[in-house]
Order: structure tokens, then C-alpha cells, then sequence
């Protein structure tokens, strides 16, 4: 079994693999024409099955590792039979969306997920069923597509065509394959508890019924070290501590509003109990220590796809670079990823499907067969 990796900035630039796929996963720019770059690749591989979504930047093994406009392809060839591609319409009524999960709960006796979602977050039934996704596909790995231009929706790929709204399925035999993932987000808590006691969509207005800046100046810094934490992309993320998970991202603070006293979060809480997270001095340091320690026992690893948030990205700017450069030297088969806008994946010792932020996931697909011990 087979798979190799290809970056490119136009369809015509795509001259092949250098075996016959039968699956390619396409993480592509925006404004990529999918239908000529499928058309090229089905004239070369009649029988591959090719999936994949919109990303706002690609992630690669090899220098540069981090890609702006461009497109990156994985060609696989996955065991005979192991595998199904699917796709669900996000948009439907959820008795009907049911009703299609259901449908690919028992294609295998026993079955894994990768998944690649395109939702529109203004369309409350999608978002709806998205989170329905989630709760029923256990063991379930991927991503939401994002976008490297704001003015264009992200989508998936399904065998040549744009989809919007809709998830994509590749379901997987665990009986012929079987996956190891990693979650690693690096931000460290302080050990003191607040609570959320009042927001307004994307503003957090008050913790602990005080203004949500003024407890940031106390517990932080002043506001010309939250200035300086805004510039450099250091302000702190909020974490929620979860029974067996440890501490998990629940927000990122973008900025501050100093007249009203609120704070800018990257997406919306509900009122619960967090504590603030600061990025350790060496953020590379530490996912090479967790990267020490959770090496894949795997023993015929095929490929590694990589979800990581956009806003993780955003603030750790070249230290991503750096943070691809340390999986590279950790994993020599081939990998691919993109910057998601959420990263779907249980957490390790669960199989509890979660839509993570500030993340990195990597997930390692190989050919069942012995462990190392």
C-alpha cells in the first residue's frame, strides 16, 4: 500500500503520482477550479474516489511547510474494500439527517471516520446538524473547511464537484486499517477559577459579575501589556477542565473594547466555570515533548493528515511553521493537512467525537497489522 503527496498552484501543474490511487484527498484554495483539476486527474485514474475540502492554507512536509494559494493532493492506495466515500446534506431537516447517518453507521462491523465538513454558520440547520454529526460518529477525524478569501464560502469535494453545506465521509474498515491521533493545543492554565456571568454573542462582558476587562487587567496585565499581547498575538485563550481531558480551549480573545470594558472573543461561550491559558515560552519545545511521547506504534503507517486551526496559525505566525517542521521530523510517510475552522477528533483514550479550536490534530492511518510492543 501506497501513498505520496503533491503540491501545486494550478490544475495543469498535476502530471500524476508516481503509482495509481485509489483514493486522493484534495485540500485546495478557494478559488481553485476543482472540475478542470478533477477532470485532469480522472482521465489519469478512471477508478480513484477523490475527496477533499477548501482550506485557508496547506500544510506540507517539506519546506516551506506552511503553503499560502496553493493546493496540496495525497494519493492513496488503500486496501481492497476498505473504505466508502459518502456524502450528507448539512441543510436538511434533522429527522431526515438522521435518517442518512443512520444509514452509514453499519457499512463495516467495525468502522473509524475521516470527515470533512463545509457548514455555513448563518444557516442555523446546518450548524444544527453538524453538532448532531458529531454526537453520532464515534471515532470520527477531521475538519471544517475554511477559506482563504472572505468572500468565498468554503466547500467540500466529492468526485469533481463543489459542495456546500454538507459533510464528507470517508468511512473506514477497522477490521483492514486502523488510526492513532494526536491533540495537542500547548497553552498552559494559571490555576485560578473564574466564571463567565454575562455575554452578548461574540463579547464577553462580565466575569465573575465584574467587567470581563477589568478581570483581565488584574489577572493578565495592564492594557499596555494587553496592547503589546494583541500585537503579538499573545493574548490568552480561555480553557474549561474536563473530567479525563485535562484542560481544552473554550475561546481565544482577539481584542478589547477599553470604553465598554468587554472582551472580543474568537467565537461564542455559554456562562461556566474557565481559567485563562498563556502560551509557554517555548511552544515548540513543548509539542516536541508531547510528540516524544506519543510516537505511533502503528507499524506500517500509510499517511498522516493534519487539521490545525486557522487562528492557531494567526497567533503563533512562524512558530507554525516551526511546529510543522517538528511533526516532519517526526513522521516519515507521507502528510498533508490544511488550517480548519474547528478540528474533529476524540480525545486520546476516547472515541467521544469533539469539535476542538486552537488545535492541532494529526490523525495516522496504517494497514492492520502487529504493534510494536
Amino acid at each position: 500500500m501506497t501513498a505520496q503527496q503533491i503540491l501545486l498552484k494550478t490544475p495543469e501543474e498535476f502530471k500524476g503520482f508516481s503509482f495509481r490511487p485509489n483514493v486522493i484527498i484534495i485540500f485546495a484554495r478557494t478559488d481553485l477550479d476543482v472540475e478542470k483539476l478533477c477532470k485532469i486527474i480522472k482521465n489519469l485514474y478512471p477508478e480513484a474516489r477523490i475527496i477533499g475540502c477548501s482550506g485557508a492554507a496547506q500544510i506540507m512536509p517539506q519546506f516551506p511547510l506552511v503553503v499560502e494559494n496553493a493546493t496540496v493532493l495525497l494519493g492513496i492506495n488503500l486496501p481492497e474494500k476498505s473504505f466508502q466515500i459518502k456524502a450528507l446534506d448539512l441543510s436538511v431537516d434533522k429527522e431526515s439527517f438522521l435518517k442518512e447517518l443512520s444509514s452509514i453507521q453499519n457499512i463495516f462491523p467495525g468502522q473509524f471516520y475521516l470527515s470533512f465538513f463545509a457548514v455555513n454558520r448563518s444557516d442555523f440547520m446546518a450548524v444544527k446538524n453538524f453538532y448532531t454529526a458529531l454526537a453520532h460518529l464515534p471515532a470520527c477525524y477531521g475538519g471544517v473547511a475554511s477559506s482563504d478569501q472572505e468572500s468565498q464560502q468554503p466547500f467540500v469535494i466529492l468526485d469533481g464537484k463543489i459542495k456546500y453545506n454538507t459533510l464528507g465521509l470517508m468511512v473506514l474498515d477497522s477490521q483492514q486499517l486502523e488510526v492513532e491521533h494526536f491533540v495537542f493545543h500547548g497553552w498552559q492554565p494559571i490555576k485560578r477559577y473564574f466564571f463567565i456571568t454575562k455575554t452578548n454573542g461574540h463579547d464577553l462582558i462580565e466575569i465573575d459579575d465584574e467587567p470581563a476587562l477589568t478581570v483581565y487587567q488584574r489577572y493578565i496585565g495592564d492594557v499596555q501589556q494587553l496592547q503589546k499581547m494583541i500585537n503579538d498575538l499573545h493574548l490568552p485563550i480561555m480553557l474549561v477542565e474536563r473530567e479525563k481531558n485535562g484542560y481544552i480551549p473554550l475561546a481565544a480573545a482577539l481584542n478589547y473594547d477599553n470604553e465598554t470594558r468587554t472582551i472580543l472573543l474568537a467565537n461564542q461561550v455559554k456562562m461556566e466555570k474557565f481559567t485563562f491559558g498563556l502560551p509557554p515560552v517555548n511552544m515548540i519545545e513543548a509539542l516536541a515533548e508531547q510528540f516524544d511521547k506519543n510516537t505511533t506504534r502503528i507499524r506500517n503507517p500509510l499517511f498522516t493528515l493534519v487539521f490545525s486551526c486557522i487562528a492557531r496559525k494567526n497567533y503563533l505566525r512562524q512558530m507554525a511553521v516551526f511546529e510543522y517542521y517538528e511533526m516532519s521530523r517526526h513522521y516519515s510517510h507521507p502528510l498533508a493537512g490544511f488550517f480548519t475552522c474547528g478540528e474533529i477528533a476524540p480525545y486520546p483514550d476516547s472515541t467521544d467525537t469533539i469539535c476542538h479550536n486552537m488545535t492541532l490534530v494529526a490523525v495516522t492511518i496504517g494497514v492492520k497489522g502487529a504493534r510494536d510492543e
